[in-house]
């Protein structure tokens, strides 16, 4: 099985390999700091990518390139989950997994054999499911609204810090439809500003640590 890398910290690649190397997969791990070129970032497509940016800005400054190049590669996005759902919808295009930040080495290896074998664990969507959960009952008591898929695309930009232009940008809508959105995410959250906005999505998506 061919494995390719993608990130920005070249220990990430490192420990990468380390993790895998007992496996009998091809390990190539590349160090990405500037993507939006028109060169192919590599010859072939490998079974397998691994992507792992460190914020929304390395995702969505590498998201269009790799799209390009590596559409008909299975994917892993190893980061925030408030990143990877500020991106689902473009990610839902493709054969993915999500995993998120507290995941042991025993269980990336798994979810990477899982992919192996063609079983997806965590699609895109499930993001929306985990965020649901997160937070069924509101401070207030009464049960949340269920949002839509755009709506936690918003609200992830919210909570990352991004200004209602920068999500407009990101997501390819107007400034008027993310306006719309955060209206619509207030209401059904019974929330009154963009502060406990992006608290309550940090806290609903926050990494799940393992003590076992």
């Amino acid at each position: 099985m061919d494995l390719l890398i993608i990130c920005s910290a070249p220990v990430f690649a490192w420990a990468g390999q380390q993790l895998l190397q007992r496996d009998d997969w091809s390990v190539h791990s590349q160090v990405i700091t500037h993507v939006n070129t028109p060169q192919k970032l590599h010859d072939s497509p490998p079974t397998l990518l691994i992507v792992a940016p460190l914020n929304w800005e390395e995702m969505y400054a590498w998201l269009p390139v790799l799209l390009r190049d590596f559409r008909q590669s299975s994917w892993l996005i190893f980061t925030e989950l408030r990143v990877a759902g500020l991106f689902a919808a473009s990610l839902e295009r493709i054969v993915c997994t999500i995993t998120g930040y507290g995941t042991q080495p025993d269980e990336l290896r798994g979810t990477v054999q899982s992919l192996r074998e063609g079983v997806i664990i965590c699609p895109p969507t499930a993001l929306l499911t985990r965020f649901s959960q997160g937070i069924l009952i509101l401070p207030s008591g009464r049960q949340a609204l269920p949002l839509t898929a755009r709506e936690l695309q918003c609200g992830c930009a919210i909570s990352l810090g991004l200004t209602n232009h920068q999500a407009a940008t990101v997501l390819s809508i107007s400034e008027g439809t993310v306006k719309k959105h955060i209206h619509s995410l207030m209401h059904k959250l019974a929330l009154s500003n963009r502060e406990q906005l992006g608290e309550l999505f940090r806290d609903a998506l926050a990494p799940q640590w393992s003590t076992s």
